[in-house]
């Protein structure tokens, strides 16, 4: 019995830092700001982070790969 505690404890933590997808409307609004410009203004992230009712950290985090994809991309076109 106590075994399965502990599972079941283990499996809840994992489920609970399971990514969340971003839906498809946040995903188009990040992408339209984006290709306006890919660097974030004082004050945008806050605003971003409000109106898409998501993290400031995640809106960062989104960014910061979007810019690593688009240089990684534009490398291997070279």
């Amino acid at each position: 019995m106590q075994m399965w505690r502990i599972a079941l404890i283990e499996l809840s933590s994992v489920l609970e830092r399971a990514r969340k997808q971003l839906t498809p409307y946040q995903l188009n609004t990040l992408l339209k700001r984006f290709q306006a410009k890919p660097f974030l203004e004082q004050g945008e992230k806050s605003q971003l982070a409000r109106s898409l009712n998501i993290s400031e950290a995640t809106i960062a985090q989104w960014f910061q790969n979007r810019r690593k994809k688009k240089r990684r991309t534009e490398m291997l076109c070279k």
